[in-house]
């Protein structure tokens, strides 16, 4: 931002004054992602108060994705759900799992190339309510994918993509806080499918899968 600032106090030229203005733009934002993202895990860590009630997982789901639509637009990617026949009802807090899957679903968007394909996936089991996640990206070598919930790692060794590898740490912080379970498998060149299971609702009606 620093640099930025000075070569537009010393450039009458227009192109570059507005290149230096969207780069200071850029990162002001990043900036505030990052801040708001340490916000989330400290929240996280020290506070335990939620605002719990039933909740459909499909509404979120879809709320959530309705939210990333500019970004997956730009990048023309083929976003399909697969929801379970019907309404899969967990207990928790529909703010903070928006947060969680608006984490894992950006993730997805970030990593799948161009006119790339996201699959989101609902299933009962038993007592168990399943999501899968599936995207067709660059996927994750075996180091990434083991590492891929720690705080502040980034397999991106060059820094190429944004990010400050805080996303998926707090969406697993989230789900944990749910009484639920997140994995990755992958593969690199093949994608990456995160699949994550809540307990059900009691009561929740339950189907066939």
């Amino acid at each position: 931002i620093t640099n930025s600032l000075y070569l537009l106090s010393r450039s009458s030229d227009e192109a570059r004054r507005t290149d230096q203005q969207q780069k200071i733009a850029n990162q002001v934002q990043r900036l505030t992602n990052l801040t708001e993202d340490v916000g989330l895990m400290l929240e996280l860590d020290y506070t335990q108060v939620m605002s719990i009630s039933a909740v459909d997982l499909h509404g979120v789901l879809t709320a959530v994705e309705a939210d990333l639509k500019p970004l997956y637009e730009h990048k023309q990617h083929h976003v399909k759900f697969e929801l379970h026949p019907v309404p899969v009802m967990i207990v928790g807090d529909v703010m903070w799992l928006q947060k969680a899957f608006s984490r894992i679903l950006a993730n997805a968007h970030l990593y799948t190339p161009a006119e790339g394909y996201i699959v989101i996936r609902t299933l009962v089991q038993r007592d168990m309510a399943l999501v899968e996640i599936r995207d067709t990206g660059i996927g994750m070598s075996r180091e990434i994918r083991e590492r891929a919930f720690e705080r502040f790692y980034r397999g991106d060794e060059n820094h190429s993509t944004p990010g400050f590898g805080l996303g998926l740490t707090i969406a697993k912080m989230i789900i944990e806080r749910h009484r639920g379970h997140i994995s990755v498998e992958s593969r690199e060149g093949h994608g990456s499918t995160f699949r994550i299971s809540f307990p059900l609702s009691p009561g929740s009606e339950q189907l066939p899968i």
